[in-house]
């Protein structure tokens, strides 16, 4: 079946558009997105009828294009939260590289068997594979010791610092409390930027 007229293919799609629409209601769950795709499904289903291509099933050939357009808008969607992961992870580690003076006392206060693959991963950035190669374990017993130290290392901030967050529950500062005698040597207060 060849198109030649708007009015031809809008005929065809209008009788199809609730089959695509449940079709597409198992891909993406936002119905406000469901009608943007099947918007920009219908704009390209225009232009490539109108140039002449022959369409054998126009039912299947519509939901393969409406299809198509959803996985596009998942991957941009996609792409764009991994970018803000990147970005969300670098801080973070600026974070943890502007607080290593608060959280190297600390360390020396967890035993060393969770401190030292801790201080590898976390501040040095090493690879879990290159912890286990150093310190002769397996990885998952470094993976379970760096967890076990983290989880620590947590506790111990907790109980050893005041933690400043801004409205949004992100850190921005870190003052260690008096009371506490690991951190007695350490500056009155890291802001962490």
């Amino acid at each position: 079946m060849v198109f030649y007229s708007y009015s031809e293919i809008f005929e065809h799609w209008l009788n199809h558009q609730n089959d695509i629409r449940k079709h597409l209601n198992y891909i993406v769950k936002d119905k406000s997105v469901i009608d943007d795709i099947l918007h920009e499904t219908l704009l390209k289903i225009i232009k490539t009828c109108c140039s002449g291509t022959e369409i054998n099933n126009i039912r299947a050939w519509f939901k393969r294009c409406a299809h198509n357009v959803a996985i596009d808008h998942i991957k941009d969607v996609n792409r764009f939260s991994f970018e803000e992961v990147e970005v969300q992870s670098a801080t973070l580690f600026n974070l943890y590289k502007n607080a290593e003076p608060i959280i190297m006392p600390l360390c020396k206060l967890i035993p060393n068997k969770y401190a030292e693959p801790l201080i590898m991963a976390d501040l040095q950035n090493e690879r879990q594979n290159t912890i286990a190669q150093h310190l002769d374990i397996s990885l998952v017993a470094t993976k379970s010791r760096i967890l076990r130290g983290r989880q620590k290392l947590k506790d111990l901030v907790v109980e050893c610092c005041h933690i400043d967050k801004e409205d949004n529950g992100q850190l921005f500062a870190i003052t260690p409390k008096c009371c506490c005698n690991a951190l007695r040597s350490v500056t009155d207060e890291i802001i962490l930027i």
